[in-house]
């Protein structure tokens, strides 16, 4: 009896094995046949390829990016609303511009009523973005208070009173009632809870019938069909590979924003301290940008704009104001800051490395095109500059010392400023720009000076 169990054990594995050969053979044989029509060898592989940026992701001014952005500062907006109704005195941070993700964060002004005794609390609200999703922003809400910390995962959104909820569960002298936030389902057992599933995409079901066909046929006629049944699955199986081969595959995408993010590496810079034109600060600002903006339309990808920035100081928020050019992926901040009686200018140059690429998100039948898609995300990533980065970078440099030399210049004539200026351009590394030596990749690089390049108010 063992020995005829063994028998047909051995019998039926020769039979898989067997069989697994020819599904392995047919297989072989319709993706040869199939790959010939491409491009060589290889092009099967390009869609599986996350590294390869596409040239061909087309920049949107509503994308998902812009989308957490504009959601953050309207979060931002209604929230200090709600402080000013509570009330509760705030200082209110954001995330820096064009750096993924967006948040703001809020730090509460607690009254101590005893001497060197004093209450912290903060709020902290990060905007997750998944594409094609049922909910495609959702929110990350952090709330610290002493020892305190509370984390909400997959918030759906917030009304007016769940903020005031979370700001009286923050400032409130005896700990109220824990807030109550609409999430969405972290573990499939929460029933409760909606489920953020893809909304745009659904399986393709004919392959999934056929696939389920093939393996009953296969595995489960060998008692009344010992043959039939398995050839029958194997052309199924080559039906599926020749449909796979032969349908094209689209690539859905939510675009790129209009601008890359900034992920810099400093370049060369210049600067100079001018005494007695601290009270003309905002005519020579003014002046400067009226001739830097002289050269925008001429050049293709160049941009003159002011900017808001802020810092941690020493003793709370700061903000100031620069003037941010731009050229392809070369990008300088020019600044005229008014000290008393002296007038500081001076700017910086960098080589931004930052860019946004594609990572596959999902696949399947897209719902409003019946057509196969790949899904994709947009993510923050870096791409190492090259030589034509390096001359684009000094052509802005030269370019913009020039023009603001020269108003210098005459601003100290005009003013009869008689003061020996050093107008010599502090050269940095070409070296480490291009392999990124000493530098390191990601948006925050420590703290200091370029560290605080990448705080910007949106």
């Amino acid at each position: 009896m063992r020995s005829d169990t063994l028998a047909s054990l051995l019998g039926m594995f020769i039979s898989l094995a067997f069989w697994a050969g020819v599904i392995y053979v047919v297989w072989r044989i319709a993706r040869r046949r199939f790959s010939a029509q491409g491009a060589g060898p290889r092009a099967a592989l390009s869609l599986q390829n996350d590294e390869l940026r596409s040239l061909v992701t087309p920049r949107t001014p509503k994308n998902t990016f812009s989308a957490a952005t504009a959601l953050r500062d309207k979060l931002a907006e209604r929230f200090l609303a709600v402080c000013k109704q509570v009330p509760a005195e705030v200082i209110a941070y954001t995330s820096p511009a064009l750096s993924p993700p967006a948040w703001v964060h809020f730090e509460f002004v607690l009254p101590a009523e005893h001497r060197n005794l004093s209450l912290r609390a903060s709020c902290k609200i990060t905007v997750e973005s998944l594409d094609f999703h049922r909910f495609e922003h959702l929110l990350t809400v952090e709330l610290t208070e002493a020892k305190r910390r509370r984390v909400y995962s997959g918030v759906i959104g917030l009304d007016e009173g769940q903020m005031r909820s979370i700001i009286e569960y923050l400032t409130a002298p005896i700990l109220p009632e824990v807030p109550k936030l609409p999430m969405v389902r972290q573990h499939p057992l929460q029933f409760w809870r909606p489920r953020n599933k893809i909304d745009r995409l659904h399986p393709d079901w004919t392959e999934v019938g056929l696939g389920l066909l093939a393996f009953a046929l296969f595995f489960f006629t060998f008692g009344f069909a010992p043959f039939v049944g398995q050839v029958v699955a194997l052309g199924v199986v080559y039906f599926l590979v020749v449909r796979s081969r032969a349908r094209k595959t689209y690539v859905l995408t939510p675009g790129k924003p209009l601008h890359d993010p900034r992920l810099l590496r400093r370049f060369d810079s210049w600067q100079a301290n001018i005494y007695g034109l601290g009270m003309r600060a905002d005519e020579v600002r003014a002046d400067l940008l009226q001739r830097l903006n002289t050269r925008t339309g001429t050049e293709t990808q160049f941009s003159v704009a002011p900017e808001r920035i802020w810092y941690a100081g020493v003793d709370g928020k700061v903000e100031r104001e620069q003037i941010v050019v731009s050229y392809r992926r070369a990008m300088a901040f020019v600044h005229v800051e008014a000290h008393g009686d002296d007038l500081y200018v001076g700017w910086d140059s960098h080589v931004n490395t930052g860019t946004w690429i594609e990572e596959t998100l999902a696949a399947g039948i897209d719902r409003e095109t019946g057509e196969s898609v790949v899904a994709k995300k947009v993510v923050l990533g870096m791409q190492t500059p090259n030589e034509y980065d390096i001359t684009d970078t000094s052509f802005l440099t030269e370019w913009l010392h020039t023009v603001v030399t020269k108003l210098v210049r005459l601003k100290m004539e005009e003013h009869r400023i008689d003061q020996q200026i050093d107008f010599v351009i502090q050269r940095g590394s070409r070296e480490a720009v291009l392999h990124g030596e000493g530098v390191a990749a990601g948006p925050a690089r420590g703290r200091g000076f370029l560290a605080d390049r990448l705080q910007r108010v949106g």
